[in-house]
């Protein structure tokens, strides 16, 4: 028997799944969100405040998904006086020089033309073609379009809106706007390597919506919030409990009774309690959730579509603690760096350094990023150690020659203590996936499905629209929520 029951359960704390439970709050189901063993993404380390991602905001301005989100938690005004506008946007550090992306279209115009000489028609005709796409997209992800759509009524409502926005879905229709510039075009570089740290996805030439949306999202600004991503997503957590529903971010399910392929309730780890829902949603890492299902009720070619389902890269993350004084006069908040031009964006051929705000000590940390190539690592220590080395080196040649004498410390996540043995140890849990590939009618922007072969189970996390960047945890939330209101009906007051 249940020890509580809830409308919706969500199991994890990705911003999606924290943005489907407010909203649902909102409307009156009870919602309960339990932390299935995710941490902050800030943590200490000796001495310093370390992230185990950085934070990259783009889309607030741009994004009808987010806009309608925040409209429909009665929140807009509030959040939209949260994010502040970064100026420059990021900087681009190439092998021929370095490069600033700037609202000031002169500042920016200058750069453009000192880096790229005689490209500047190319160029604009490029942003144009960014910023058509763009416009085209925005207007049909405002329709709230179901993605992908999922049996007769849906199917309709997706044709009828594709049919009116046929720029956004007829792929006959979108063109590549960089067919302007040469195969090795530095441009191409410039452009390309931050918006790859922008999504959760492989954004292979195969994904040109995706990288057009992001790069349109891009050219809106980048933005940093208070608090970082722990900030905004306490901000929802609040609108939660504000709601008279519950979160409990101390606590993981460990397993799942199904019958008839439906959840009836959930086992907490460590606990003698079970939770019952009508709705279950999967706001975590997807596979280690559909883990908990009984073999015995497994429906067997959902779980083989799961195990199909592998990364192309991860997100490797090394911290790096310096001297305030050892941070370069004019070091933006984000600068990409780019090694060689005829070399794929991953690996440590393309570091993100963002830096994060100087300390009490007059510290600074410096969150350097890489999309690490699934099949280049192993899960290992000695691995980390030599990625780390060699993240540093890039770092000395690309960004600061100074390095090591400035130098307080260096920590990546993958790596913890061993409480028992007080030696490193591996944490496989920090590695954060990259996906390739498409679920048919997500136009290229979904590479899993919300829907389950599970009668009241949704997945949404972060990496559903992974492509999207930032505002894909938004139209995964939409989504989500189109599920829950057609599988779980409140009951009236009065009835």
């Amino acid at each position: 028997m249940s020890t509580s029951f809830y409308d919706v359960l969500v199991a994890g704390t990705d911003l999606s799944g924290l943005l489907l439970g407010a909203m649902a709050a909102k409307k009156g189901y009870r919602v309960l969100v339990v932390g299935q063993g995710t941490l902050p993404n800030k943590y200490e380390h000796g001495a310093h405040i370390f992230h185990r991602e950085a934070d990259f905001f783009t889309g607030m301005d741009s994004s009808p998904a987010i806009k309608r989100v925040l409209t429909e938690l009665g929140v807009g005004q509030e959040i939209r006086s949260r994010p502040r506008p970064l100026e420059p946007w990021v900087q681009v550090v190439l092998p021929t020089g370095r490069v600033g992306m700037s609202s000031r279209e002169r500042v920016a115009a200058a750069e453009l033309e000192r880096e790229f000489p005689g490209d500047g028609a190319a160029i604009q005709q490029f942003m144009r073609a960014v910023r058509n796409e763009h416009r085209a997209f925005s207007a049909f992800i405002e329709e709230n379009p179901p993605l992908p759509p999922e049996g007769w009524s849906e199917n309709r409502e997706y044709a009828r809106i594709a049919d009116e926005h046929p720029q956004a879905t007829d792929p006959d229709l979108l063109r590549d706007p960089f067919a302007v510039f040469p195969a090795d075009h530095p441009f191409r570089a410039y452009i390309m390597a931050p918006a790859m740290f922008t999504a959760r996805h492989d954004l292979g030439p195969a994904s040109l919506r995706a990288r057009l949306r992001v790069l349109g999202h891009l050219a809106g600004g980048v933005f940093e919030m208070p608090g970082g991503i722990d900030g905004l997503k306490q901000f929802f957590i609040d609108r939660i409990l504000q709601h008279a529903s519950d979160v409990r971010t101390d606590i993981a399910l460990d397993g799942l009774l199904v019958k008839r392929a439906k959840v009836l309730e959930a086992q907490v780890r460590d606990r003698r309690e079970s939770i019952g829902c009508n709705l279950i949603v999967c706001a975590s890492d997807v596979k280690r959730f559909f883990r908990m299902v009984p073999p015995e009720h497994q429906k067997e070619r959902f779980h083989h579509r799961l195990h199909t389902l592998q990364p192309t890269h991860h997100v490797f993350t090394v911290n790096v603690a310096l001297a305030g004084r050892g941070v370069p006069v004019g070091m933006g908040r984000h600068v990409v760096i780019v090694g060689d031009l005829d070399a794929p964006l991953e690996d440590e051929n393309a570091l993100m350094v963002t830096r994060q705000d100087e300390a009490a000590d007059g510290s600074v940390v410096l969150t350097v990023s890489v999309r690490l190539r699934t099949r280049r690592f192993n899960p290992s220590v000695s691995f980390v150690g030599e990625m780390t080395h060699e993240i540093l080196r890039r770092l000395r040649v690309g960004l600061l020659p100074f390095l090591d004498e400035h130098l307080l410390a260096v920590h990546s996540p993958w790596l913890s203590t061993d409480p028992a043995t007080g030696e490193q140890r591996f944490e496989a849990d920090e590695m954060k996936p990259i996906f390739g590939g498409e679920v048919e009618g997500t136009l290229g922007c979904s590479s899993m499905d919300v829907h389950t072969e599970y009668k009241n189970v949704v997945v949404c996390n972060d990496g559903v629209f992974g492509a999207l960047g930032f505002e894909g945890p938004w139209v995964a939330a939409l989504n989500a929520m189109r599920q829950l209101e057609s599988k779980v009906v409140l009951k009236s007051v009065l009835s």
